[in-house]
């Protein structure tokens, strides 16, 4: 991995050694885990959003409904890892399971966007007639 800075590809890199039974450094474990908790608050966030973006636009559609059900799986799974890696537990199945949760809340992110957005455009609302601006008579 990179000594300067460890980017998405380097942790993908560390899972395929892993898959491989090649042998890994305990550097790279430790640079793929940084990667993981540096990026989850990020991840996070986004996906907050998309859950208060959905809950505005289609919460009382029932398919919006399930889609933030999953998504609040994947914030288990983040919140999980963090209380992992804050515990001080750099373990390689830690780390797949980190990269496992970061890659699926940002999966359920946009799943939760385009659920909502799909709610909205099969809504009647989604039908109705957009109004020009009336110009400013002066």
């Amino acid at each position: 991995m990179s000594f300067l800075q460890t980017v998405e590809a380097d942790v993908q890199a560390f899972i395929t050694k892993v898959a491989q039974g090649a042998e890994v450094l305990i550097a790279d474990l430790e640079a793929a885990g940084n990667w993981i908790a540096a990026n989850i608050a990020t991840i996070d966030a986004d996906l907050q959003s998309a859950l208060g973006f959905a809950q505005i636009v289609g919460g009382n559609n029932a398919t919006v409904q399930k889609i933030i059900a999953d998504a609040n799986v994947s914030v288990a799974a983040l919140n999980a890892y963090a209380a992992d890696s804050n515990s001080g537990a750099t373990q390689i199945a830690s780390v797949l399971a980190g990269y496992q949760a970061i890659t699926a809340a940002a999966g359920a992110a946009a799943m939760v966007k385009a659920g909502a957005t799909q709610a909205v455009a099969q809504s009647p609302n989604a039908t109705q007639v957009v109004s020009q601006p009336t110009p400013n008579a002066g």
